[in-house]
């Protein structure tokens, strides 16, 4: 989820927006009020199970923006057999179901925040180029990989007793003492470098990590993938993108938008939730456990409200509890808005973005899959 705007920025007339949120506010807490957060089934553990199992999958898989290709093999190798595939020049996978005039797009991004090395001192340390939008006190003292031709190299992010302020700042010990003794490792510049990743269970069905955004908009796509593979209504096309360089300004998205037409275009990314103790809840609050989210406006787009209805019946159909959500970043859906497609952007809250520590609820995986199928197979009912 890119926090930082740049290009895809708008500007809006903000007290329309917000009166319109309120509006559509009062739509989604019918659903909100309909059904138990997350919805029956996600509450089964046999479906808890196999969300941790493909997420822990995709975690522990390195994919710094630009070198997206081990998540992208990961991936394909948890698809079904025999649905048609293929990878554009931008590295993006596009997965496609059934066939016919109207099409949804559905895209969720393959890559993560992390760093390239941009140059090596002459004690031997890294110095680092940022890849998305880090915090860099966050990243102090926590260990990483850098991946080279010989196989990746273990490093760690040195601190001192003054939190860093700018990433070029930090500094990757790697245990040598000169330039020379880092190169014989196999470092050189240009090579990506990845915090260490592990999903983290913690008390039930909540799990922390690295890179959970957006590889949980990946699992989310592979299950629903998975289901559509067995029926979807003839006259339909679901087209499954799995984007690149989301992090640096959604680069994949912008590469194949051009070339791929669509009817809807639904974006599957991370809700950054004001639900935690350090936040305020004034903007962008959404429950984690509480089901989906429907962001009716970012930085980069505002729904239509009768999309927003829309939305909200194919939840209730699908079983599912849906937020809605106001925010701030920018979301790979709304680079389709200039080319006449019906943008809308859901995914499921989440606390500590962009840190090593992001936090998210099972369940809300799972109803999100469940509603990208309705979404597939019925919208705009």
């Amino acid at each position: 989820m890119r926090r930082e705007l740049g290009r895809a920025s708008r500007s809006f007339h903000w007290p329309l927006v917000l009166g319109s949120a309120l509006v559509w506010a009062c739509v989604a807490c019918v659903a909100c009020v309909a059904a138990e957060p997350g919805g029956a089934s996600a509450a089964d553990s046999q479906e808890r199970g196999e969300v941790f199992r493909l997420l822990d999958a995709l975690v522990r898989t390195r994919g710094v923006s630009g070198f997206e290709g081990p998540v992208r093999d990961a991936v394909l190798a948890l698809l079904p057999a025999g649905v048609p595939t293929e990878v554009d020049r931008a590295g993006n996978l596009l997965v496609r179901i059934g066939a016919g005039p109207y099409r949804i797009l559905f895209m969720a991004h393959l890559d993560e925040l992390g760093f390239v090395v941009s140059g090596i001192d002459a004690d031997g340390r890294l110095r680092l180029e940022a890849r998305g939008a880090f915090l860099p006190n966050l990243l102090q003292g926590i260990p990483v990989l850098v991946e080279t031709a010989k196989g990746p190299v273990q490093g760690v992010v040195a601190c001192g007793e003054r939190p860093a302020q700018d990433v070029a700042e930090l500094r990757v010990e790697l245990g040598t003492d000169s330039e020379e003794a880092t190169r014989l490792l196999g470092v050189v510049a240009g090579q990506p470098v990845t915090p260490a990743k592990r999903l983290h269970r913690l008390a039930g069905p909540v799990v922390c990590g690295r890179a959970l955004d957006d590889r949980a908009g990946c699992v989310a796509q592979v299950l629903a993938i998975r289901e559509l593979a067995k029926a979807i209504p003839p006259g339909r096309e679901a087209l499954f993108v799995f984007s690149t360089g989301e992090e640096t300004g959604l680069a994949g998205s912008v590469a194949l938008h051009g070339r791929a037409k669509a009817d809807v275009v639904v974006a599957i990314d991370t809700f950054v939730t004001s639900d935690s103790p350090v936040e305020g809840d004034r903007l962008a609050h959404a429950r984690i456990g509480g089901g989906p989210v429907f962001r009716a406006l970012d930085g980069s787009y505002v729904a239509q409200a009768e999309d927003t209805a829309r939305l909200t019946a194919a939840a209730a159909r699908a079983g599912v509890s849906l937020q809605l959500g106001v925010t701030g970043g920018a979301n790979d859906a709304s680079v389709w808005s200039n080319v006449g497609a019906r943008t809308l952007a859901v995914g499921w809250p989440m606390r500590s973005s962009h840190s090593m520590v992001e936090t998210i609820h099972l369940d809300d995986v799972a109803a999100l899959a469940r509603l990208v199928v309705e979404i597939a197979r019925t919208y705009p009912q």
